[in-house]
């Protein structure tokens, strides 16, 4: 087992348990009686923890507390917290019946490691005094629990709402319940009709089927393990398997035991269970009936097997907790009667299964595998021999972890066979996620999703079908995935944060985690801080253990970690992101501030080694963690900060590049957070940022910050001033104020003239001539373009002349001059091809394409578009790589090649939609009802157009929806609505 970190953040379960009224009875006895009456109380409760895998942390007085989940955790801590706090009472009562406890226990996130001068192991946090505050508050003989207690074991414990307490030194009310009850069996599965959705097993469902089958008409015994992490199916793949062999028409009775995690007869339990569910004997019978009935059933098997019926009663009593019902001496077995699994009782089991299996062929199955204890794995490694020629099939299901420890259980031998259960296939889980999201939204119907999230989604959980249930349940209980429009979407924490896991999550894969040995866990906490990629050298760099390679093939045989190709983000990768979400979780944030800023110098000199450019974003990134969450343990480095700020400022300048305006945002909103020590830097930031928002249509922040930026740069800088009076031109040419606008440019064109600027009034006349053509006003912004790239030409050289041209191609495109716009456009990406501008030379070559397109060369334009959606997937501009789509599939309209045309069009809504992008969402719906219109499908054109005209108003160029107007014309027109045609017609003109 591995050793616990020395230091981590976990999310624990604590049990605090104090002895009601003990202080009074203390006062009445003397100090030596005092303590033998605590020494028996504690050695009973103490124990109790032991038994359902907790650990005492420490005992005050006559108070105990307990914590479940470190340094080892399970995923079912909370319930096993839960079942140990209602079995304390009983203990006690068997030290004195006076004695009553009040118990609390709350769920959350601790510090855990080594406190104080002693370095004792503990765990500190918030959640440790809540419980103990619980615990004051709980009645004499009550169990009192927190709100993520009990939301991580509602299904399987009663639970009473005791209401919202004030809690001494709380600030907040804490909503409280009290724990009625848990189920008799812990963690017993099977096949009971769940409705969870069976997805993308059918293969697997099959192939066992048709193995299961052909052994029971053989009438051979076949031990079948299935194995695979946790959460991966396992039993719902057994389920489905007993429900479709059990019924339509039955072709074999199905017996089903679960391996209990903890507690007593850890051996019996799952043999108890099968023989009473064979022999139908209930355990919530009278202990009378249960003798009765075993008596009658035993006759019945000895009859079949010509065994003794009162030798076979007699053991089967002893399995099933029952006494023996004869007087007859049994012949004598070492250790405790319920202490294992007896070779006499082994064999009393498997004469039950051969009588069975003469009835009818028999699957049993016996789900966690990997708890089972050595009398229940003798049993299976046993039953190929024991029970040859009968139809007999044992289906175990067990965790891969059983294939180190059991090798010769699931290895492939006589009579037995293994079966590895791999994560679910992308599209599988992407329809697990939509079926998921569509039993949880408002809307009838099949759940919507667009692709970029929904494949977020089913790369986060790997294709394990029990992690995506609890991520979009958790997702959706937070409303960080939400339904809008009929469409479910994924919202990103705006401040960069790592997102909150579920409990369930946290402990499900905490609990694998834990069992690694300390290098392993040491390479998974470093690879963790790089993100769900990371590189071999820089683990092995900055955690400095020896043989990585080792190491790393070690996590790779666990399922934890891969070898991928380098692209410039790793060359490993963590096979689940929660995985690596769940080790970046457990470090302290002290520890991630410190690895954060080492893997950004990492990275700075890794690139600067191998003569590439480091990459920005990942640079950013780092740099920006580091310096916040170093802050937030109130640790400050000023060499650290400006880097940071450098970074996120590079960032935001290579997103705007690259037209991904709504990440540029980001990156400056964080740098602007961040903040610099040169003012100068903080206006330059500000002037950039607003651009930004005046290009994202968000005016009012727009106008905010260039009255802020006009504020700040006061009179000792008047280029800043006559920036912002000119971008508030834009801004209010934009909202439709006419009049303030020009009064705006006519300021900053004053102020560019009296400081002798050409360039200031080459970038006055290029944004007024964008103002303009945004606002659907093309002929008016022409002779603004056409004096910036006169006086650029005065000036000779303008690193922004080929952005110039690139507008100025663009506005005489939409004036209908063609020839001087192809002349103008490959002009502009000449000069954006010398200024490394490749965003510009793009843009200019979508609309020579276009322009190829309306001039009849469809088959030219559609290489272009190609060509280009290539290039821009490649330089990470999505806005770019599906505007070419959208071109690519307009020039398969031309091309009379419908059904492509409609099929690339409606990706690339689904692109835009999540882009947040109202150009080209209205721009591919059009071409979606250009095809849908062609093909005869006038109905679904009419929706389609209707669809995006609804959405029209925010389309960023006024005049826009005209487009989609006229289209709708002509399906009116085509449809034979004349009237209807006509109106449209009218319409679109206006």
């Amino acid at each position: 087992m591995a050793e616990a970190a020395a230091e981590e953040r976990r999310i624990v379960t604590v049990v605090f348990a104090d002895i009601e009224g003990f202080t009074a009875l203390a006062e009445r006895r003397d100090p030596e009686s005092v303590k033998e009456l605590l020494d028996a109380c504690f050695g009973r409760l103490v124990p109790v923890i032991a038994t359902f895998g907790g650990h005492v942390d420490k005992i005050i007085g006559d108070e105990l507390m307990a914590v479940f989940g470190a340094p080892i955790a399970h995923e079912d801590d909370p319930e096993r917290a839960v079942r140990a706090a209602l079995a304390l009472a009983p203990a006690l009562d068997e030290v004195d019946p006076l004695l009553r406890l009040r118990v609390g226990v709350n769920t959350g996130e601790v510090m855990a490691g080594a406190v104080g001068p002693s370095l004792g192991y503990t765990v500190t946090g918030d959640v440790v005094n809540t419980a103990h505050r619980l615990a004051a508050e709980a009645d004499p003989g009550e169990v009192l629990v927190g709100e993520r207690t009990r939301h991580a074991t509602a299904a399987r414990v009663a639970y009473e709402l005791r209401g919202d307490l004030d809690l001494r030194g709380k600030r907040d009310k804490v909503r409280a319940w009290v724990a009625k009850g848990a189920m008799a069996r812990p963690m017993h599965r099977g096949p009971d009709g769940s409705a969870s959705p069976l997805v993308g097993r059918a293969r697997e469902v099959a192939e066992i089927r048709n193995q299961v089958a052909a052994a029971m008409a053989d009438r051979r015994v076949e031990v079948l393990a299935v194995v695979g992490e946790a959460g991966i199916g396992k039993t719902r793949l057994a389920t489905e398997l007993a429900v479709l062999l059990a019924t339509k028409p039955a072709t074999a009775q199905v017996l089903w035991a679960s391996c209990p995690p903890y507690g007593p007869g850890g051996d019996l339990n799952p043999l108890a269970d099968l023989v009473r569910a064979g022999l139908g004997v209930a355990p919530s019978a009278e202990r009378g009936t249960q003798e009765r009935l075993l008596a009658e059933r035993v006759q019945a098997v000895a009859a079949t097997t010509g065994t003794d019926a009162a030798l076979l009663r007699s053991r089967l009593g002893l399995l099933l907790g029952l006494a023996p019902v004869s007087s007859r001496p049994v012949e004598p077995e070492t250790g405790p009667a319920r202490a294992g699994v007896t070779e006499q009782q082994l064999g009393a089991f498997c004469t039950v299964l051969a009588h069975l299996a003469g009835i009818r062929p028999l699957l049993v199955v016996i789900d966690d595998l990997h708890w089972a204890g050595p009398g229940l794995l003798r049993f299976l490694a046993q039953v190929p021999d024991r029970l040859a020629g009968h139809p007999i099939v044992v289906l175990g299901l067990a965790r891969d972890d059983l294939l180190e420890r059991r090798s010769v259980l699931v290895g492939a031998g006589h009579g037995r066979s293994t079966r590895t259960l791999e994560p679910l296939a992308p599209d599988a889980a992407s329809e697990l996620v939509l079926t998921l999201l569509g039993s949880l939204g408002d809307h009838d119907g099949p759940a919507r999703m667009g692709p970029a999230a929904l494949d977020r989604l089913v790369t986060a959980a790997g294709g394990n079908p029990l992690l995506v249930d609890q991520l979009v349940r958790y997702l959706v209980e937070t409303g960080t995935l939400f339904e809008r429009g009929g469409r479910w979407q994924w919202t990103a924490d705006p401040a960069g944060n790592e997102a909150d896991l579920p409990d369930g999550v946290r402990s499900l894969i905490g609990a694998r985690l834990d069992v690694l040995p300390v290098d392993e866990r040491l390479v998974v906490s470093y690879a963790a801080v790089f993100g769900r990629r990371f590189w071999r050298d820089a683990v092995a760099d900055l955690s400095g253990v020896p043989d990585i390679d080792t190491l790393l093939e070690r996590l790779a045989g666990r399922g934890l970690t891969q070898p991928i190709p380098d692209v410039g983000y790793g060359d490993h990768a963590f096979r689940h992101v929660l995985t690596r979400d769940v080790a970046y979780a457990s470090l302290p944030i002290g520890d991630r501030a410190t690895r954060h800023a080492r893997v950004a110098i990492w990275l700075e000199r890794r690139f600067e080694a191998v003569h590439d450019p480091a990459p920005i974003a990942q640079l950013a990134h780092h740099y920006e963690r580091a310096v916040v969450l170093a802050r937030a343990v109130d640790h400050t480095d000023p060499g650290l900060s400006e880097a940071a700020f450098s970074a996120l400022v590079r960032a935001g300048r290579d997103a705007h590049h690259r037209h991904g305006l709504g990440r540029a945002d980001h990156w400056y909103r964080r740098a602007r957070d961040l903040g610099s020590f040169d003012p100068d830097q903080m206006l330059d930031v500000a002037a950039e940022h607003g651009t930004v928002l005046l290009e994202l249509r968000q005016l009012d922040a727009a106008r905010d910050a260039f009255e802020e930026l006009h504020r700040r740069a006061g009179s000792h800088r008047p280029a800043v001033q006559a920036t912002a009076a000119a971008h508030l031109g834009a801004v209010a040419r934009l909202v439709g104020d006419v009049e303030l606008a020009r009064e705006r440019f006519e300021l900053a064109a004053a102020m560019w003239r009296v400081l002798g600027d050409v360039r200031g009034q080459i970038d006055m006349l290029r944004l007024q001539g964008w103002s303009e053509i945004t606002v659907g006003r093309a002929r008016a912004a022409l002779p603004r373009f056409q004096q910036a790239v006169a006086l650029e030409e005065q000036l000779g050289q303008s690193p922004r002349r080929g952005e110039t041209l690139q507008y100025l191609g663009w506005c005489e495109f939409l004036t209908g001059e063609s020839e001087a716009a192809r002349a103008h456009l490959w002009a502009g990406m000449s000069h954006a091809h010398d200024a490394d501008d490749q965003s510009s030379v793009r843009w200019c070559f979508g609309l020579l394409a276009l322009i190829l397109l309306q001039a009849g060369r469809a088959s030219l334009c559609l290489d272009v578009s190609r060509n280009l959606r290539a290039v821009s997937s490649r330089s990470g501009d999505p806005w770019g790589e599906w505007t070419s789509a959208t071109l690519e599939a307009s020039a398969l309209v031309s091309l009379d090649r419908l059904d492509e045309a409609a099929a690339l069009a409606g990706e690339a809504e689904n692109r835009f939609e999540e882009l947040e992008e109202p150009w080209g969402l209205a721009l591919s719906r059009l071409v979606q009802a250009q095809a849908a219109r062609l093909s005869g499908a006038l109905d679904t054109a009419r929706a389609v157009l209707s669809q995006a005209l609804e959405s029209s108003r925010d389309l960023p160029y006024v005049g826009e929806d005209a487009r989609l107007v006229a289209e709708l014309a002509r399906v009116e027109l085509d449809a034979g609505r004349h009237p209807e045609a006509e109106r449209h017609a009218r319409g679109a003109l206006a």
